[in-house]
């Protein structure tokens, strides 16, 4: 193939594509991140019962804000927006740090 049916491919269908993909992550975790900070006020002043264990093995379903901060953070990174891809990634690092303890 050419490298002219390349670059159609992705100026007119992979780029296209990631935008919109960027573009309803970041909505998405940005709502979930506003509405979180209510629950993570709750899991500091209450929730907490004494003498109850705590695993340490934690599973995220799809729709977690963890994970979807995530794959934002892995489009960025693939689009060489390198700064946002390390604030993505960070962040996501404190939120799966928090969850464990």
């Amino acid at each position: 193939m050419s490298i002219s049916v390349y670059f159609s491919f992705c100026t007119n269908g992979l780029l296209p594509y990631l935008e919109q993909q960027m573009r309803f992550l970041h909505e998405a975790v940005t709502n979930r991140k506003s509405r979180s900070l209510f629950l993570g006020a709750k899991r500091w002043f209450g929730q907490n019962k004494p003498g109850a264990a705590s695993g340490t093995s934690v599973v995220y379903s799809k729709e977690a804000t963890e994970l979807q901060m995530r794959k934002l953070g892995d489009y960025y990174f693939m689009t060489r927006l390198f700064k946002q891809a390390y604030n993505c990634f960070h962040t996501c690092k404190k939120d799966f740090q928090a969850s464990i303890q």
